[in-house]
């Protein structure tokens, strides 16, 4: 019999979670970085998107449930996704909506769970036209542009969430991401060389795809 998941609980992070981000924001997220292939910061969507207040930054505590860890990441996840939905965000620059979230009681040698449930919770997201994406001291995650530039670099483990741009296609892995992409952008071209390829690596506004096309306005994507 499986044990039932138990809430997963949101909190404004604690002053050194949130100096930790804002930092990895300034320094890192929004500024270029010679090995990522491409010009311009790795995120050119979080200046703007931050100078506008549309960043909110959450943490997410739970009761752990020995082995049940894998299914309990998952579970945090959706449940953040959750709470982007939630959120009363403001009608404007609807582009820029971006949902951080810190889960600081994940353990170094449980930070490959958070890679393997963004693969698991992934379509899940898509079908309600988000993208997530998840970044921890050693995600593996590639940068489209250089492979060999693991970018998904964050100082704790992270999960961001923003809504699905009109490039996203180009971070459809499967048939099913695809799908869910065509069902929000009907009229958008998808070149075959370009669906389905390797899975994303979060972007502008924040997470969920990283560089290639441009993004919802004619910019590039991140990474």
């Amino acid at each position: 019999m499986n044990t039932p998941l138990l809430p997963v609980r949101f909190d404004a992070p604690a002053d050194d979670e949130r100096r930790q981000v804002e930092t990895w924001l300034s320094t890192y997220i929004s500024r270029p970085h010679e090995e990522l292939g491409r010009r311009g910061p790795v995120c050119p969507y979080v200046p703007p998107a931050r100078r506008a207040g549309l960043v909110r930054l959450l943490t997410a505590t739970w009761q752990p449930t020995p082995g049940s860890e894998a299914t309990q990441v998952e579970n945090v996840l959706e449940a953040a996704v959750d709470q982007f939905a939630a959120h009363p965000w403001p009608p404007e620059s609807p582009h820029l909506h971006c949902l951080v979230v810190v889960l600081g009681q994940l353990r170094a040698e449980q930070w490959p769970l958070l890679d393997a449930a963004h693969a698991q919770v992934k379509a899940g997201v898509m079908e309600r036209g988000l993208m997530a994406g998840q970044f921890h001291p050693r995600c593996p995650a590639p940068a489209a542009h250089n492979p060999a530039f693991p970018v998904n670099r964050a100082p704790m483990p992270l999960v961001v969430i923003r809504r699905m741009a009109a490039h996203d296609h180009l971070f459809a892995a499967t048939p099913g991401h695809l799908g869910s992409y065509r069902r929000r952008f009907p009229q958008q071209s998808v070149p075959n060389s370009e669906a389905p390829r390797s899975p994303e690596v979060p972007h502008p506004g924040f997470a969920g795809g990283a560089g290639g096309g441009p993004g919802p306005h004619g910019h590039r994507p991140t990474r």
